[in-house]
């Protein structure tokens, strides 16, 4: 564009090579749509799957929030159809969490620790040489 005025929101500003720039926008919503749809997101958590919860779910919502950055989601129609497509990851992240919370809640029971006999035995007083300065002193 000529004019700073001219240029259009969410859109290419240049002509690329070889391709008109139709062509290159739809490959690149092409494109992003791929990265950002429910199953790409899905299979990305999976691939973190090992990781804690917490970066779980800061994964999964900073990909819905950048995903704003491709697809204007300026309305509130528009984000309830995000969300609505994604009803499956944000489901199992909340069936998640409600686990990690009743983890912390309900943390497993500890077996008691039993301590027979004495303290300290013979043998760590050998290691440790208290046992030679007693039978030297005797």
């Amino acid at each position: 564009p000529e004019h700073w005025l001219d240029i259009r929101p969410f859109r290419m500003a240049f002509t690329p090579r070889n391709i008109n720039v139709e062509e290159a926008e739809a490959e690149m919503k092409a494109a992003w749509s791929r990265s950002y749809d429910p199953q790409a997101i899905a299979t990305a958590l999976q691939k973190i799957a090992h990781r804690p919860f917490k970066e779980r779910a800061v994964m999964l919502f900073a990909r819905l929030a950048f995903r704003g950055i491709y697809f204007p989601q300026m309305r509130r129609r528009d984000w309830v159809r995000l969300l609505v497509a994604n009803r499956k990851n944000l489901l199992r992240l909340l069936a998640e969490a409600r686990v990690e919370y009743r983890k912390q809640q309900n943390p497993a029971p500890r077996e008691p620790i039993l301590i027979s006999g004495p303290m300290v035995s013979s043998e760590v007083e050998k290691a440790s040489g208290l046992l030679k300065k007693e039978t030297t002193s005797s």
